[in-house]
Protein backbone atom coordinates (compact mmCIF):
# COMPACT_ATOMS: atom_id res chain seq x y z
CA UNK A 1 0.00 0.00 0.00
CA UNK A 2 1.19 3.69 -0.93
CA UNK A 3 1.80 5.26 1.84
CA UNK A 4 -0.59 8.27 2.50
CA UNK A 5 1.53 11.78 2.65
CA UNK A 6 -2.28 13.43 2.50
CA UNK A 7 -4.47 12.62 4.64
CA UNK A 8 -7.00 15.46 3.99
CA UNK A 9 -10.12 13.18 2.57
CA UNK A 10 -11.91 16.22 1.16
CA UNK A 11 -8.63 17.17 -0.48
CA UNK A 12 -8.38 14.07 -2.37
CA UNK A 13 -11.86 13.67 -3.38
CA UNK A 14 -13.98 16.76 -3.96
CA UNK A 15 -14.08 17.23 -7.71
CA UNK A 16 -12.46 19.73 -9.70
CA UNK A 17 -14.74 22.72 -11.32
CA UNK A 18 -13.82 23.50 -14.95
CA UNK A 19 -13.94 27.43 -15.17
CA UNK A 20 -12.74 29.98 -17.76
CA UNK A 21 -10.74 33.25 -17.23
CA UNK A 22 -8.30 35.09 -19.64
CA UNK A 23 -5.20 35.91 -17.59
CA UNK A 24 -4.25 39.43 -17.91
CA UNK A 25 -0.41 38.80 -16.99
CA UNK A 26 2.21 36.97 -18.54
CA UNK A 27 4.51 33.94 -18.55
CA UNK A 28 8.00 34.06 -17.71
CA UNK A 29 11.10 31.93 -16.13
CA UNK A 30 11.94 32.82 -12.33
CA UNK A 31 14.71 30.17 -11.39
CA UNK A 32 14.06 27.92 -14.18
CA UNK A 33 10.60 27.33 -13.02
CA UNK A 34 7.77 28.89 -15.55
CA UNK A 35 5.91 31.24 -13.80
CA UNK A 36 2.78 33.66 -13.92
CA UNK A 37 3.76 37.25 -13.67
CA UNK A 38 0.90 39.85 -12.79
CA UNK A 39 0.51 43.71 -11.44
CA UNK A 40 3.27 45.96 -11.97
CA UNK A 41 6.67 45.64 -13.03
CA UNK A 42 7.91 48.37 -10.79
CA UNK A 43 6.39 47.05 -7.96
CA UNK A 44 8.24 46.61 -4.54
CA UNK A 45 6.31 44.32 -2.83
CA UNK A 46 5.85 41.07 -4.21
CA UNK A 47 3.43 37.99 -3.31
CA UNK A 48 4.33 34.45 -4.36
CA UNK A 49 0.99 32.90 -5.38
CA UNK A 50 1.37 29.06 -4.21
CA UNK A 51 -0.60 26.90 -6.25
CA UNK A 52 -3.23 23.75 -5.44
CA UNK A 53 -2.35 20.47 -6.96
CA UNK A 54 -4.41 21.58 -9.77
CA UNK A 55 -1.51 24.31 -10.85
CA UNK A 56 -2.70 26.81 -13.58
CA UNK A 57 -6.72 26.79 -12.88
CA UNK A 58 -8.43 29.17 -14.39
CA UNK A 59 -9.61 29.92 -10.87
CA UNK A 60 -6.11 29.93 -9.90
CA UNK A 61 -4.90 32.37 -12.47
CA UNK A 62 -7.89 34.31 -11.64
CA UNK A 63 -6.91 34.51 -7.82
CA UNK A 64 -3.27 35.89 -8.73
CA UNK A 65 -4.65 38.42 -10.98
CA UNK A 66 -7.12 39.90 -7.99
CA UNK A 67 -4.16 40.06 -5.53
CA UNK A 68 -1.68 42.05 -7.76
CA UNK A 69 -4.69 44.51 -8.39
CA UNK A 70 -6.26 44.22 -5.19
CA UNK A 71 -3.00 44.85 -3.08
CA UNK A 72 -1.13 46.89 -6.32
CA UNK A 73 1.89 44.26 -5.95
CA UNK A 74 3.95 41.99 -8.33
CA UNK A 75 2.64 38.57 -8.66
CA UNK A 76 4.45 35.26 -9.40
CA UNK A 77 2.68 32.17 -9.76
CA UNK A 78 5.66 29.13 -10.21
CA UNK A 79 4.66 26.26 -11.38
CA UNK A 80 6.27 23.71 -9.44
CA UNK A 81 5.29 20.44 -11.36
CA UNK A 82 6.54 21.64 -14.45
CA UNK A 83 3.91 20.98 -16.69
CA UNK A 84 2.85 18.29 -15.28
CA UNK A 85 -1.13 18.07 -15.08
CA UNK A 86 -3.38 16.33 -12.81
CA UNK A 87 -5.76 14.20 -14.53
CA UNK A 88 -9.42 15.66 -12.87
CA UNK A 89 -10.77 12.46 -12.94
CA UNK A 90 -8.68 11.00 -9.93
CA UNK A 91 -10.88 13.28 -7.73
CA UNK A 92 -14.32 12.56 -9.56
CA UNK A 93 -16.71 9.83 -7.82
CA UNK A 94 -16.45 6.38 -7.45
CA UNK A 95 -13.23 6.79 -5.06
CA UNK A 96 -11.33 3.57 -5.62
CA UNK A 97 -8.19 2.21 -3.96
CA UNK A 98 -6.15 2.66 -7.41
CA UNK A 99 -7.34 6.53 -7.57
CA UNK A 100 -6.26 6.73 -3.90
CA UNK A 101 -2.68 5.34 -4.25
CA UNK A 102 -2.21 7.94 -7.67
CA UNK A 103 -3.02 10.41 -5.71
CA UNK A 104 -0.56 9.83 -2.27
CA UNK A 105 2.45 8.74 -5.19
CA UNK A 106 1.10 11.85 -6.56
CA UNK A 107 1.83 13.99 -2.83
CA UNK A 108 4.78 12.22 -2.46
CA UNK A 109 6.39 12.49 -5.61
CA UNK A 110 6.36 15.33 -8.07
CA UNK A 111 4.21 17.52 -5.43
CA UNK A 112 6.70 16.55 -2.35
CA UNK A 113 6.38 19.90 -0.64
CA UNK A 114 10.04 18.71 0.91
CA UNK A 115 11.63 18.37 -2.59
CA UNK A 116 9.70 21.90 -3.79
CA UNK A 117 10.71 23.61 -0.71
CA UNK A 118 14.17 23.86 -2.34
CA UNK A 119 13.13 25.48 -5.55
CA UNK A 120 10.90 27.42 -3.49
CA UNK A 121 13.44 28.87 -1.21
CA UNK A 122 15.72 29.71 -4.20
CA UNK A 123 13.08 31.77 -5.74
CA UNK A 124 12.33 33.59 -2.72
CA UNK A 125 16.19 34.52 -2.86
CA UNK A 126 15.95 35.45 -6.55
CA UNK A 127 13.00 37.74 -5.34
CA UNK A 128 15.39 39.43 -2.26
CA UNK A 129 17.98 39.95 -4.96
CA UNK A 130 16.06 41.22 -7.59
CA UNK A 131 15.23 44.70 -5.47
CA UNK A 132 11.85 43.56 -3.87
CA UNK A 133 11.62 45.27 -0.65
CA UNK A 134 9.10 42.82 0.78
CA UNK A 135 8.13 39.35 -0.04
CA UNK A 136 5.22 37.36 1.10
CA UNK A 137 3.18 33.81 -0.46
CA UNK A 138 0.36 32.81 -0.06
CA UNK A 139 -0.37 29.50 -0.02
CA UNK A 140 -3.32 27.11 -1.46
CA UNK A 141 -4.39 23.35 0.03
CA UNK A 142 -0.83 22.01 -0.86
CA UNK A 143 0.99 24.91 -1.25
CA UNK A 144 -0.24 26.36 2.11
CA UNK A 145 2.14 23.28 3.53
CA UNK A 146 4.75 24.88 1.19
CA UNK A 147 4.66 28.68 2.55
CA UNK A 148 4.16 27.17 6.31
CA UNK A 149 7.68 25.78 5.40
CA UNK A 150 9.50 28.19 3.90
CA UNK A 151 12.20 30.94 5.21
CA UNK A 152 12.96 34.49 4.21
CA UNK A 153 9.33 35.73 4.07
CA UNK A 154 7.77 38.78 5.51
CA UNK A 155 4.38 37.37 5.46
CA UNK A 156 2.99 34.12 4.93
CA UNK A 157 -1.44 32.89 4.71
CA UNK A 158 -2.22 29.42 4.27
CA UNK A 159 -5.93 29.06 2.64
CA UNK A 160 -7.67 26.02 3.00
CA UNK A 161 -4.76 24.12 3.67
CA UNK A 162 -3.63 20.44 3.30
CA UNK A 163 -0.62 18.80 5.02
CA UNK A 164 -0.50 20.85 7.63
CA UNK A 165 0.31 19.49 11.57
CA UNK A 166 0.42 21.22 14.61
CA UNK A 167 3.81 22.30 14.89
CA UNK A 168 4.08 23.91 11.54
CA UNK A 169 3.82 26.82 13.43
CA UNK A 170 6.13 26.48 15.82
CA UNK A 171 8.95 28.05 13.97
CA UNK A 172 7.36 31.27 11.82
CA UNK A 173 8.29 33.78 12.50
CA UNK A 174 5.98 36.70 10.66
CA UNK A 175 2.69 37.61 10.55
CA UNK A 176 0.16 34.91 9.15
CA UNK A 177 -3.06 34.55 8.17
CA UNK A 178 -4.82 30.87 8.61
CA UNK A 179 -8.16 30.44 6.89
CA UNK A 180 -9.41 26.75 6.80
CA UNK A 181 -12.46 25.78 5.65
CA UNK A 182 -15.04 23.18 6.54
CA UNK A 183 -13.07 20.13 5.74
CA UNK A 184 -10.06 20.93 7.78
CA UNK A 185 -9.17 19.46 10.73
CA UNK A 186 -10.15 21.86 13.24
CA UNK A 187 -8.11 20.49 16.74
CA UNK A 188 -5.11 20.79 14.07
CA UNK A 189 -6.21 24.45 12.83
CA UNK A 190 -6.90 25.07 16.48
CA UNK A 191 -3.24 24.21 17.53
CA UNK A 192 -1.55 26.11 14.88
CA UNK A 193 -3.88 29.05 15.89
CA UNK A 194 -3.15 28.75 19.69
CA UNK A 195 0.86 29.15 18.78
CA UNK A 196 0.38 32.47 16.30
CA UNK A 197 -1.54 33.64 18.93
CA UNK A 198 1.28 33.84 21.34
CA UNK A 199 3.72 35.33 19.19
CA UNK A 200 4.92 38.77 19.07
CA UNK A 201 3.44 39.41 16.00
CA UNK A 202 0.34 38.15 17.12
CA UNK A 203 -2.27 41.10 16.14
CA UNK A 204 -0.86 40.95 12.66
CA UNK A 205 -1.77 37.82 12.46
CA UNK A 206 -5.81 36.78 11.04
CA UNK A 207 -7.75 33.65 12.07
CA UNK A 208 -11.04 33.09 10.12
CA UNK A 209 -13.00 29.50 9.86
CA UNK A 210 -15.05 29.51 6.64
CA UNK A 211 -16.69 26.94 8.58
CA UNK A 212 -20.01 26.84 5.42
CA UNK A 213 -17.14 26.29 2.74
CA UNK A 214 -15.71 22.88 1.24
CA UNK A 215 -12.07 22.74 0.59
CA UNK A 216 -10.68 24.48 -2.35
CA UNK A 217 -13.37 27.43 -2.26
CA UNK A 218 -10.56 30.01 -3.17
CA UNK A 219 -9.18 27.48 -5.80
CA UNK A 220 -9.46 24.66 -8.22
CA UNK A 221 -12.60 23.79 -6.55
CA UNK A 222 -14.34 27.00 -6.53
CA UNK A 223 -17.88 27.04 -9.15
CA UNK A 224 -17.91 30.86 -10.21
CA UNK A 225 -21.38 30.02 -12.00
CA UNK A 226 -22.95 29.86 -8.97
CA UNK A 227 -23.55 33.17 -6.98
CA UNK A 228 -22.65 31.94 -3.99
CA UNK A 229 -19.46 30.35 -4.25
CA UNK A 230 -18.28 33.00 -6.59
CA UNK A 231 -19.40 35.50 -3.62
CA UNK A 232 -16.84 33.36 -1.34
CA UNK A 233 -14.37 33.14 -3.93
CA UNK A 234 -14.28 36.98 -4.14
CA UNK A 235 -14.82 37.60 -0.25
CA UNK A 236 -11.58 35.53 -0.06
CA UNK A 237 -9.29 37.61 -2.15
CA UNK A 238 -10.78 40.96 -0.50
CA UNK A 239 -9.85 39.76 2.68
CA UNK A 240 -5.85 38.03 1.22
CA UNK A 241 -5.22 41.74 -0.16
CA UNK A 242 -6.29 43.62 2.87
CA UNK A 243 -4.12 41.13 4.73
CA UNK A 244 -1.04 42.11 2.35
CA UNK A 245 -1.85 46.03 2.81
CA UNK A 246 -1.37 45.46 6.39
CA UNK A 247 1.69 43.23 6.87
CA UNK A 248 3.69 44.08 3.39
Amino acid sequence: MTEIVNNNKACCSLPVVEAEYTPKGSYETVEGVNTYVAGPADAKKLVIYVCDIFGFSAQALQGADLIAAGSNVRVWFPDFFHGTKVEHSLFQPPQTAEKGETIQRLFSGVASPEKNLVVFQKIIAFARSSGFEKVGAIGFCWGAKMTFMSTGLDAKAGIHPSLLTAQDADDITVPTALWPSMNEDMEIMNALNEVLKKKPFADKNVFYHFSEDIHGFAAARANLKDEREKAVFIDSFERITKFISNVL
